[in-house]
């Protein structure tokens, strides 16, 4: 997303300015956010295609469940799947269309954290839920790197941030 230096109407500003609450801990600023599923599926390709600067150091995918998903196949990449006319592979599309991807954590471990994890739009509703503002402004930027798509990716497993 680029970002340009244009001036914002009174209109934007009434609006923008109804949306501060000022609070005893300090100024509350309620901007509702929305990220297409494109830019979702971005974040998700980066987390598993990232390598050690992304989730791929732990995750690794494991079983595709289409459950009640709409899917219509790329025509351009066999395997992949269209997410609003873009295509992606499964592990990034599936879980934005209704199915799930289920994650296994290669990492050493015994407990809850350790055992494989649904990858779906719940699971997408809890990480951004929980994704720290830094990391949540840096996808809403498009600045986004293999750090911000793996904790993304650990909110939406985990509910919270495990690694790094």
């Amino acid at each position: 997303m680029t970002q340009t230096n244009k001036m914002i109407t009174s209109k934007e500003a009434n609006a923008a300015y109804d949306k501060v609450q000022v609070t005893p801990q300090g100024f509350q600023v309620n901007v509702p956010i929305t990220l297409s599923r494109q830019r979702i599926a971005d974040v998700l390709c980066n987390a598993f295609e990232g390598g050690a600067y992304g989730s791929g150091y732990w995750a690794q995918t494991d079983l595709y469940e289409f459950d009640n998903a709409t899917v219509e196949q790329d025509p351009k990449h066999e395997s992949w799947l269209m997410v609003d006319g873009e295509g992606y592979p499964p592990y990034a599309a599936l879980p934005l269309l209704g199915g799930t991807v289920t994650v296994i954590n290669i990492e050493d471990g015994d407990d809850e954290k350790f055992k494989p994890s649904p990858l779906n739009e719940e699971s997408i509703k809890r990480g951004l839920s929980v994704l720290a503002i830094k990391h949540l402004n840096d996808i809403i930027e498009e600045t986004d790197d293999g750090n911000t798509a793996d904790i993304f990716l650990q909110c939406c497993l985990f509910g919270e941030v495990i690694y790094g």
